[in-house]
């Protein structure tokens, strides 16, 4: 009926409940703050303190998950109490320190990367708050593992 106001025709039936967890499992989210302001869309979770991106965070399928975690005990460096592990990686010659922090609910937060420049001057580090490249370096580990 004209005018009734009822969208029930438009919309899209509910995907069954396996199929709704599958796709919740493989998610970024999107975190912004600017005091714990938190903005979340359905693929990313990036903490932003006045703009700057401090962390990604990253759901993961639980063998997917148990697998990654497994690595980054056996390969990665860890400083004493500390959650957190660093993880050293070169992607096309550019050497990164990537800081990874398994969570709860299957979940991998990277709190932080450095891009380690070396000449003959000594070493510098360059502080990476792109959050499209915190995620693609979170995204190489998960794909290619920690070694």
């Amino acid at each position: 009926m004209k005018g009734s106001g009822s969208n029930a025709s438009k919309t899209k039936p509910l995907p069954n409940l396996a199929t709704a967890k599958r796709q919740l499992q493989c998610k970024y989210y999107i975190m912004r703050c600017g005091f714990f302001q938190v903005i979340s869309d359905n693929s990313a979770v990036v903490l932003f303190l006045k703009g700057i991106c401090v962390m990604i965070i990253r759901q993961l399928k639980e063998p997917q998950y148990t697998s990654f975690h497994r690595q980054l005990i056996k390969n990665a460096r860890t400083e004493p109490l500390d959650a957190s592990y660093t993880v050293d990686m070169t992607v096309d010659g550019a050497e990164y320190a990537v800081k990874i922090q398994p969570e709860s609910g299957n979940r991998i937060a990277v709190l932080q990367a450095f891009k380690i420049e070396r000449d003959e001057y000594g070493v510098d580090f360059e502080l990476i708050t792109r959050n499209n490249l915190l995620s693609a370096l979170l995204e190489i580990l998960i794909d290619q593992g920690v070694r």
